[in-house]
C-alpha cells in the first residue's frame, strides 16, 4: 500500500474518475450527523483564513482517509480508481464544491466558479467513449448516479431527484454557502477568497492506494467493521459482485442485482428491510437448515463454494439468477398477489407467520403443479392454525 496526505484540490484536480464499486451502498449521509459538521469544519477553516494576521501560518484541517485502487484506462482517457472506502466523504465534498461554484456563478464571480468547476468535471477530451467520465465520481447506484450527474453537470434538473440524499445535500450546501457569504455583504470578496482557499488548499485527506492484487471487497468489509455495520445483505451483495467480477461494470451489475435498487426492498417489515428478510428466507430454503438471522452471509459464501464444486466452475451467475427469480416470488407473497393462494396468504400475513415463507419460496421455485402447491398451502395453513389454537409455537 502507498499512503500520502493530499489537499482536496490535489484529490480532484487530475482528469480522474473515482468509481464507486457495485458492492458498495448508495449514498446515505445526512444533514445532522454529516453535512452540518462538515460545513462547520469548512466554515471554521475559512474564518481562520479570513481573520489571520499578516503571514500567519494556516493550520490545515484533516478530513479523514480514503482508500483507492488503480484501474485500467484506455489511452487518452481519465485515470480510473475504485473507491474502496471513503465514497460518502468524496461524494459530499464534490457536492459542496459544486454548490459553492454555483453560488459564485450566481453572484457573477465567474473566475472563481471556473476554477472550482475544474475540480468537479473532466475535460471532454478525456471522456473517451464513456460519458460517465465527465464527472470526477461515478456512483454505483443508478438513481444516485443520475442525481449526482444532474447536480454536477446541470444537464438535467436536479429537482427530478429531490427525494434523494444527494439532491438534498447539494441544496443544503448551496443555502449554507450563500448565507455565509452574505453575512457581511461589504466583505463578500474577502469571504469568497477565504472559502475558496479553505476548500482547495486547507482541507487534507489521507489517500491510501492499494496494490492491484488486493481484493477490494474484503478490504471494504474490514474497514467498515467498526463503522456503520454492514448488513447481511450488504455482505452478500459484496460477494456476488466480486465473484462475478462486475465491481466496475454497472450494466452487468444491474443484471445481477439491479432489481434490489427499488425502494421497496429497503422498506421495513418487523424492523427488518425486505431485502434482509428475503435473503434470510432464501438461505433457509436453499440450505434446508436454520441459519442465524444475524450471521447468514458466511453461510451464503459456503453455499456458493459448494455450488462451484458441484458444477466445476463459478456458479455465481446461476445463484444470482435463482435469487432474482425467488425475489419476484417473495414480493408476490408479501403483496398477496398469487391468485390461487391469495386468501391463505392474507390469513398468514394477518397471523404474522413469516416462518412459512421459505417453504412457500420452495414450492414456487420448484417443479410442483399448481394443484399440489394449492393443497400444500391449505394443509400448511390448517396445521398452523391448529398449533396456534393449541398454544404451540409456530416454529415447531
Amino acid at each position: 500500500m502507498n499512503a500520502q496526505i493530499v489537499t482536496v484540490e490535489g484529490v480532484f484536480q487530475e482528469q480522474i474518475s473515482y468509481r464507486i464499486p457495485q458492492f458498495q451502498r448508495p449514498y446515505a449521509w445526512g444533514e445532522e450527523i454529516q453535512w452540518q459538521p462538515l460545513w462547520e469544519d469548512v466554515r471554521s477553516v475559512a474564518e481562520r483564513f479570513l481573520n489571520r494576521k499578516g503571514n500567519d501560518k494556516m493550520r490545515p484541517h484533516f478530513m479523514g482517509t480514503i482508500v483507492l485502487q488503480l484501474q485500467q484506462s484506455n489511452t487518452g482517457e481519465v485515470t480510473k480508481r475504485l473507491v474502496i472506502d471513503g465514497q460518502q466523504r468524496l461524494t459530499t465534498l464534490q457536492l459542496l464544491i459544486k454548490a459553492t461554484e454555483q453560488v459564485f456563478q450566481s453572484q457573477d464571480d465567474t473566475p472563481r466558479a471556473t476554477r472550482l468547476s475544474k475540480l468537479t468535471t473532466n475535460q471532454e477530451s478525456h471522456w473517451g467513449e464513456d460519458n460517465s467520465n465527465e464527472t470526477k465520481i461515478r456512483q454505483s447506484n443508478s438513481d444516485d448516479r443520475a442525481a449526482f450527474r444532474a447536480a454536477i453537470t446541470s444537464h438535467h434538473s436536479i429537482n427530478r431527484y429531490e427525494s434523494l440524499a444527494i439532491s438534498k445535500a447539494h441544496e443544503y450546501f448551496e443555502i449554507a454557502v450563500k448565507d455565509w457569504l452574505n453575512i457581511k455583504p461589504e466583505d463578500r470578496k474577502a469571504r469568497a477568497d477565504a472559502l475558496e482557499e479553505a476548500l482547495t488548499k486547507y482541507l487534507q485527506i489521507a489517500v491510501v492506494d492499494l496494490d492491484p492484487e488486493e481484493k477490494p471487497h474484503i478490504i471494504f468489509e474490514t474497514l467498515n467493521a467498526r463503522g456503520e455495520p454492514l448488513t447481511q445483505s450488504d455482505l452478500i451483495k459484496n460477494t456476488v459482485m466480486y465473484e462475478a467480477d462486475v465491481t466496475d461494470d454497472p450494466q452487468k451489475a444491474k443484471e445481477l442485482w439491479g432489481m434490489f435498487e427499488d425502494q421497496w426492498w429497503r422498506e421495513e417489515v418487523d424492523k427488518n428491510p425486505h431485502i434482509e428478510r428475503f435473503l434470510y428466507f432464501w438461505m433457509i430454503m436453499r440450505t434446508k437448515r436454520a441459519v442465524p438471522v444475524d450471521r447468514f452471509a458466511p453461510k451464503f459464501q459456503n453455499y456458493v463454494e459448494t455450488k462451484d464444486r458441484e458444477i466445476g466452475k463459478s456458479s455465481i451467475w446461476i445463484v444470482a439468477e435463482d435469487i432474482r427469480r425467488a425475489a419476484g416470488i417473495y414480493k408476490d407473497i408479501e403483496e398477496t398477489r398469487i391468485p390461487e393462494i391469495k386468501i391463505s396468504l392474507e390469513r398468514l400475513k394477518v397471523m404474522k407467520l413469516g416462518v412459512v415463507t421459505p417453504l412457500l419460496l420452495w414450492l414456487y421455485t420448484s417443479e410442483v403443479s399448481q394443484e399440489q402447491r394449492q393443497r400444500s398451502v391449505e394443509a400448511l395453513e390448517s396445521c398452523l392454525v391448529r398449533q396456534i389454537l393449541c398454544g404451540y409455537s409456530s416454529k415447531i
